[in-house]
């Protein structure tokens, strides 16, 4: 019965671990995408991140 059980859970996190990674794989491009159109259009949520983003290079905010 224990290892019937250890199977399932098992299976449970492999099936859990391929939906994340899934989700992950279609939903990663849109979040680049939207990323890269808001630092287009607004800078200003970079800079409160202290993101330089002439150099790409991260900057504490003075």
């Amino acid at each position: 019965m224990a290892k019937k059980q250890t199977n399932l859970v098992k299976s449970i996190i492999l099936i859990v671990l391929g939906v994340v990674s899934i989700l992950a794989f279609f939903v990663t491009p849109f979040f680049k995408a939207t990323g890269e159109a808001m630092g287009q259009t607004n800078t200003a949520n970079f800079n409160m991140f202290g993101v330089n983003k002439e150099d790409g290079v991260t900057s504490k905010i003075k």
